[in-house]
């Protein structure tokens, strides 16, 4: 890989922090609008009828809560006080990510799939 700039960092932290800081100061947060409603609604039922069983059942359950919870953060970081679709989309990607990841590497996790 290549050396990374540490001057490049400042203003990425900067705005991390920024971000942070502001999220704290958040109330109630929501969709966005139908369409953000409409995404969680369709996802929501992906995740209701795809819950594995045994050990990886365990380690994955509740991929609803988990899910919105990075909607959520993506949201935050952001700095939108509103969950729109790519936010969705998003924790959906790293959800999908990591479960899959776990799938694949078996350990007594549950099926392969």
């Amino acid at each position: 890989g290549s050396d990374l700039d540490p001057a490049a960092l400042g203003p990425l932290l900067d705005q991390l922090i920024e971000r942070i800081t502001g999220s704290r100061k958040v109330g109630v947060v929501d969709f966005a609008d139908a369409n953000a409603r409409t995404r969680w609604a369709e996802l929501d039922d992906v995740m209701a009828d795809d819950e594995p069983g045994g050990m990886l059942g365990s380690v994955t359950s509740r991929p609803e809560a988990h899910t919105l919870r990075l909607a959520l953060l993506h949201a935050l970081l952001d700095g939108s006080r509103a969950i729109g679709v790519d936010h969705i989309n998003a924790a959906w990607a790293l959800w999908s990510y990591v479960q899959g990841d776990l799938c694949r590497c078996g350990s007594g996790l549950g099926e392969v799939r």
